[in-house]
């Protein structure tokens, strides 16, 4: 159809797709990690992601996931809005002032935790405010980076990520794959390590090993002893492992309350944390860091918003189950991923394979002074020659290598049938 003479008998074909549209699936999104070769996981590293026409946002990796045999870390979705990205004739684009802005509604019940309702509370102007039955904070609660920075800012950011330990890892947009509040990121090989409190860290007293291995599938129990049903619920013990403060210890509390965002079309319900100590609490970047609880190191929940300093956490069990909607796929094909997995990395960077020699029978070495000096055959006598024979021979069927136990057996009657001969059998020396 290109060549001169055809081009009078065709007709010239018309696109049937969005150009902006295809463009948009074929570029790649930026990602840079914090380097986890110290810490020897992916748990509390932050994670700066750039996605072709959106601004960038820092967030926090809470660990990671095996998803129908690849690997994925799990953080948060606070995405910018991308006001360029719609086409001018969609009808559901949304230009509301409140959109991204977070409502906090208390469930009513009693808690041990004070100020449930999560007021008084402080805006970012250092004003106090105060209401009866909601709440309606500022857009930079969210712990993501905020979305107002300039270009220029985001390309010195970009730029300076290698200087403070980054890892770039570019991918294709149409692999992340997102929800209400979830993202999950394809990991690279050399970036796979085991969900534990990172290296270097000083990890609860409770805990048995440092390892991160499964999760609360229902929060409700966790809050309530066994032995003595009748107590009403109490906060409970739990850490933080976020990527701005380390590992954070606070209370979580038992009641929960409800975050409606996006306008009023979507609600998510979350458990407060109340931080312990002199520890400055949660900061902007925190938003996906893993809630893990101190008895058990279960993990229990992924931070999703923070007011003054305090945290709140959705379930991880609701996470797991939307992604399991989402991508439609079965329980089965969703899970921590296992250290013990051939593909996971280990101290060193490398998988650990024991000897065959430590597991097998010792071998005999023979001293270097000790070792016989190569000669010629003709030069020793033949009854050297059959000495230093025998004793190869008996010293190769007491100490067999690599041989398995009917290999062994039948080099053992060929020795010895070898050993006969030589022994028995008239020889042209002999007269």
């Amino acid at each position: 159809m290109e060549m001169r003479k055809n081009r009078d008998l065709y007709e010239p074909l018309d696109l049937c797709y969005h150009k902006e549209q295809v463009r948009r699936t074929a570029l790649k999104a930026s990602c840079a990690i914090r380097n986890p070769a110290k810490t020897l996981t992916l748990c509390g590293r932050t994670i700066i992601i750039q996605i072709p026409n959106l601004d960038q946002w820092t967030s926090t990796i809470g660990g990671l996931l095996k998803i129908r045999g690849g690997f994925y870390a799990l953080t948060t979705s606070h995405m910018p809005d991308d006001d360029d990205g719609l086409p001018e004739d969609e009808v559901d684009y949304e230009s509301d002032d409140d959109r991204g802005s977070l409502f906090f509604f208390d469930k009513g019940d009693d808690s041990e935790c004070e100020d449930s309702a999560i007021t008084p509370f402080e805006f970012d102007n250092g004003t106090s405010g105060q209401g009866k039955n909601s709440v309606q904070l500022p857009e930079t609660v969210s712990l993501d980076v905020n979305a107002g920075k300039s270009e220029a800012r985001n390309a010195e950011e970009t730029k300076s990520s290698k200087k403070r330990g980054y890892r770039s890892n570019p991918i294709q947009e149409d692999r992340l794959r997102s929800g209400d509040d979830w993202l999950l990121v394809p990991v690279a090989a050399n970036l796979l390590y085991p969900n534990r409190v990172p290296e270097g860290a000083k990890r609860p007293a409770t805990w048995q090993d440092p390892f991160i291995e499964s999760f609360c599938p229902d929060l409700g129990k966790l809050f309530v002893d066994e032995d003595h049903p009748d107590i009403p619920p109490s906060q409970t013990t739990v850490w933080a492992i976020s990527g701005m403060g380390g590992l954070i210890r606070g209370n979580l509390c038992p009641n929960p309350s409800f975050i409606i965002s996006n306008g009023g079309e979507r609600t998510s319900k979350v458990w407060k944390i109340e931080v312990e100590g002199s520890s400055q609490g949660f900061q902007t970047g925190d938003s996906g860091s893993w809630v893990v609880d101190d008895r058990s190191g279960r993990v229990l929940g992924i931070l999703l918003a923070r007011v003054g300093g305090n945290g709140y956490m959705v379930s991880f069990a609701s996470v797991r189950q939307d992604i399991i909607s989402t991508l439609d796929i079965k329980e089965t094909l969703i899970q921590l991923a296992d250290r013990r997995d051939p593909q996971i990395r280990v101290r060193g960077g490398r998988r650990i394979i024991r000897s065959f020699h430590s597991l097998g029978p010792r071998v005999r070495q023979v001293p270097v002074e000790q070792a016989p000096v190569e000669q010629a055959l003709d030069t020793r006598s033949w009854g050297q020659w059959l000495s230093h024979s025998m004793a190869e021979t008996l010293d190769f069927v007491r100490h067999p290598v690599d041989l398995g136990y009917s290999r062994s057996r039948l080099v053992l009657f060929y020795a010895m049938l070898y050993v006969f001969l030589l022994l028995w059998a008239p020889g042209p020396w002999e007269s």
